[in-house]
């Protein structure tokens, strides 16, 4: 088929589909990169790999805009992330310290890259965020109480910890963090 024709459907006639783009394709990815967000069992999280993957792609299919400030932004935290590396050097614990370090730098990438992406398209861009953590909210809540009021067998085991709900966390003290934007968005939306 080609985009643009149309084609006989029962009742009537239906416009061609359109090929799926890049573009779409790595709006997708965002979301699903979002919506795994609260799948932490063990680190890296399927949302590093994600990440990392999205850091790549977003900037070459042009779905981000860097403004200067962004670009100072992630300019301090590059600093402050190679004065950590070096300071790592006098640390009893290189790998720990170079981990921590690492991993500051790869979420300040990752605040840059998302601020960039809501400011190419800011209210189609922020409805695909929102839209993905809420449903990481709601995975990590259903499976926490099912665990919780053991609703399924061994789902207390997978999604507890210490009598509290973790979800698809692997600590509860995450847990709760993690669900309060979703809930504060839904008592707005209800507002």
């Amino acid at each position: 088929m080609v985009a643009g024709r149309a084609f006989p459907v029962q009742g009537g006639y239906a416009p061609a589909a359109r090929p799926l783009s890049a573009q779409s394709l790595g709006l997708a990815l965002t979301w699903l990169t979002l919506a795994s967000s609260s799948v932490v069992f063990a680190e890296p999280a399927p949302y590093d790999a994600l990440m990392i993957g999205l850091i790549a792609l977003l900037p070459l299919l042009g779905l981000v805009t860097f403004s200067k400030g962004l670009i100072l932004f992630l300019a301090a935290w590059l600093v402050i992330g190679a004065t950590g590396l070096i300071a790592a050097g006098r640390s009893g614990m290189l790998d720990v310290s170079v981990r921590h370090t690492a991993i500051t730098i790869f979420l300040s990438i990752s605040a840059v890259l998302v601020a960039a992406f809501v400011r190419k398209n800011p209210e189609r861009h922020t409805r695909i965020i929102v839209s993905g953590l809420l449903f990481a909210s709601l995975l990590a809540v259903l499976t926490g109480a099912a665990g919780y009021f053991d609703m399924v067998p061994g789902a207390n085991e997978l999604f507890t910890k210490y009598g509290r709900m973790r979800g698809t966390f692997k600590d509860p003290n995450v847990f709760g963090p993690f669900i309060v934007p979703a809930l504060l968005y839904c008592v707005h939306s209800m507002a």
